[in-house]
């Protein structure tokens, strides 16, 4: 008889024949880019919102709706400077829990991020993303003190789908 021994990462549970190698996945994490309770920016993009204004950090925009182009600089791209960019809230961090079969890729770090900018009845107010490979939570500076007291009633939820 023939005795094997198997080694497993407790991040992923991916096996492995030497604790080494076992170890060496353990240890595989990214540096976090915000903390649960932060005030982050995610991205632009936004034509539209009808939540708290306050949650948008660009209102002064005029909208883009009725064929009026927010910037007649340059047209209408997708920043900052032609569409609306909300101020989220990081909610809950985890780990990847989905398997694409890559090692490693529970390892990954997931952002789950909410706003009061949409109301969710008719666009999202919520979703997970992530540091690489999607887009990465920046950190606001000096977040309005209004977005900071909305966003304790959010902490702890998690987001069902990808932002």
């Amino acid at each position: 008889m023939k005795t094997i021994e198997i080694y497993g990462c407790e991040v992923c549970g991916n096996e492995y024949r030497s604790a080494a190698e076992a170890l060496e996945c353990e240890a595989t994490e990214e540096t976090p880019l915000a903390e649960v309770g932060d005030i982050v920016f995610a991205k632009a993009g936004y034509g539209w919102y009808d939540g708290l204004k306050s949650w948008v950090s660009n209102a002064h925009l005029p909208p883009a709706a009725q064929g009026r182009r927010a910037n007649p600089e340059h047209g209408n791209c997708f920043a900052d400077c032609c569409t609306y960019r909300f101020y989220y809230v990081v909610t809950k961090i985890d780990t990847d829990d989905r398997d694409y079969g890559q090692i490693g890729e529970k390892h990954r770090v997931r952002y789950h991020l909410f706003t009061l900018a949409m109301t969710g009845k008719q666009g999202h107010r919520n979703g997970f993303t992530f540091a690489e490979q999607h887009i990465p939570p920046e950190k606001v500076e000096n977040p309005p003190r209004a977005v900071v007291r909305g966003s304790k009633k959010l902490l702890g939820q998690a987001a069902r789908h990808l932002l």
